[in-house]
């Protein structure tokens, strides 16, 4: 018998093999890794960027420039974060350019309309690669960002970074999700705390 692998019976098991005057000890063990933190399943998953994207390495030509999204995409597909200069540079110009918009816009033709995406971030990613590309076709994302995913950060910043690259083609309305009350209630705000800060929670709502 393998030495790093620990052997127990479920309780709920054995409490009810009592309850019928049954044998414990017909039932299977389950196999309990000791150390699950250092025993790795899929050797070939590389692990998550460890470096946080900086300001300088997003925003390539100083901090009123674009933000380079071919890096940010690399980053968040593996798992990276933002350093807080980044995410809080980030979340203030697409302010500006929110503030800016008319409370009703008109579309042009044949825009690509998205509905909810709550925290699936490489559903997201498939979406823009069925949809056309962003340079040519318009595109029209109705809310709910967040919430109910395990990736909601991720796509906030995707969303805000393509927002301030295509202001006029590239539109964000607001979902019943998009609040502080809905966020409280399902897992925006907690994974804000994990990930980040409750300041990422209190300065993207």
């Amino acid at each position: 018998m393998d030495s790093n692998i620990q052997w127990y019976f479920n309780p709920y098991d054995q409490v009810q093999s009592l309850r019928q005057n049954e044998n414990p000890q017909q039932y299977q063990p389950i196999p309990v890794v000791s150390q699950p933190l250092s025993d790795r399943v899929c050797e070939d998953i590389p692990y998550p960027i460890v470096h946080k994207l900086l300001l300088n390495d997003l925003f390539n030509f100083g901090y009123e420039g674009a933000p380079n999204i071919d890096r940010l995409v690399y980053h968040l597909n593996n798992e990276g974060r933002l350093a807080e200069e980044t995410w809080r540079h980030l979340l203030s110009q697409a302010k500006v350019i929110f503030r800016q918009e008319p409370n009703i816009i008109f579309l042009p033709r044949g825009c690509t309309i998205v509905g909810d995406i709550h925290g699936q971030y490489y559903d997201l990613l498939t979406i823009f690669e069925l949809g056309g590309s962003l340079d040519q076709q318009p595109y029209v994302f109705l809310g709910d960002y967040v919430d109910r995913g395990s990736f909601s950060c991720e796509c906030l910043f995707l969303l805000l970074a393509l927002k301030i690259i295509y202001p006029r083609s590239f539109f964000l309305l607001r979902g019943n999700h998009e609040s502080r009350q809905m966020t409280q209630v399902f897992t925006y705000k907690r994974e804000c705390k994990v990930k980040y800060s409750i300041d990422l929670w209190n300065e993207s709502m």
